[in-house]
């Protein structure tokens, strides 16, 4: 958020009021705020790009979301969501096998949940009707999750894995 900006706001949260485009005088609002970022605000604060007053008006609670590679099997529970999201009545899809499981699971998944969401997107395009998403599906459409399980040293519980997702 520009430095220009984050005055304004802070003084709309502090006052709850707003003074709308065209408009000559403020109007009251009574709104709760969810923020979310990326980046560190306490590190943005002491660079000066943040304001530390904001920080503290915009702090009341932080719920910490760890990226997706630290997830651990919530991969998979993700994965089945997007793919029952992506397949249709018309055309349906199992799940996943257990070489398509692991593969996602030794992943560390850079684009996080969007990541997965659009992988498995184009896993469902191309997999065959009523049959689970493969490992071979997934080394012709996305290879850099397939190579990243046959490059991966991640242990995983045998017996989830071999039971993949259905």
């Amino acid at each position: 958020m520009p430095l220009e900006l984050q005055p304004k706001l802070l003084r709309a949260l502090q006052e709850r009021k707003v003074r709308p485009l065209g408009h000559s005088r403020e109007v009251p609002f009574d709104a709760r705020v969810i923020a979310a970022t990326s980046k560190s605000l306490e590190r943005e604060v002491m660079a000066k790009r943040f304001r530390e007053d904001l920080y503290f008006r915009l702090n009341v609670l932080q719920v910490r979301v760890p990226p997706l590679r630290e997830r651990g099997l919530d991969v998979l529970l993700f994965a089945q969501h997007c793919i029952h999201r992506a397949s249709s009545s018309s055309r349906p899809i199992v799940g996943l096998t257990p070489g398509a499981a692991r593969a996602l699971l030794a992943h560390s998944w850079p684009g996080n949940v969007r990541e997965l969401s659009a992988v498995t997107s184009a896993l469902v395009l191309h997999a065959e009707d009523g049959e689970p998403i493969t490992e071979d599906t997934l080394q012709d459409d996305v290879p850099e999750v397939h190579e990243a399980a046959r490059s991966s040293d991640t242990s995983v519980d045998p017996e989830v894995v071999a039971e993949g997702i259905n």
